[in-house]
Formats: structure tokens, sequence, C-alpha cells
């Protein structure tokens, strides 16, 4: 079995991969929405959403890398106090 840090070397650990199958439904739905909603926007207004969908993924992808590092860091910190204690009580 590779190790944590060769997984994430080699690319083979992304935990992003298989988010939308967790809210399939949702994403499905979402999409529909999205569809019927440009179906009936002017080419203008088309662009417009266009410009505002493409800066709502960039700020949702620097939202979930921020969560990403904080929460990275609290199970650092975390691990970190545990091996911590073990120390103290050997």
């Amino acid at each position: 079995m590779k190790s944590i840090i060769e997984k994430i070397f080699y690319g083979n650990l992304r935990p992003n991969d298989d988010i939308n199958k967790y809210a399939e439904k949702e994403v499905q739905e979402m999409l529909s929405a999205e569809k019927k909603l440009v179906e009936v926007l002017s080419e203008e207004q088309r662009e417009l959403y266009e410009e505002l969908s493409i800066q709502q993924s960039i700020c949702g992808g620097l939202e979930n890398l921020e969560a990403f590092r904080r929460g990275l860091g609290i199970g650092i910190e975390l691990m970190a106090e545990l091996m911590n204690r073990a120390d103290i009580n050997e």
C-alpha cells in the first residue's frame, strides 16, 4: 500500500473527484434550472450571466481552498496535540 505522501505526490489522492456523486440530484436540478434560465436570456444577458458564473466559480474555488487549508491545519494541530500527550503519558 502506498503511503499518503506517495498518493498525494503521484496525484492519486483527490478528495474532490467524487464530490458531485453525494449531491447528484441537486446538481442535476441546478443544471436543469440553469439551462431554462439561459434559454430565456438575451445574448447580452447570457454573456453577463456567463461572466457572473465564472466569477462565482473562482470565488467558490478560493473558499474551498481556504476551508481545506484551515481543516488541514486543525487536523495537524490535533495530531500534534495527541502525539504530545502520548509522549507525556509514556
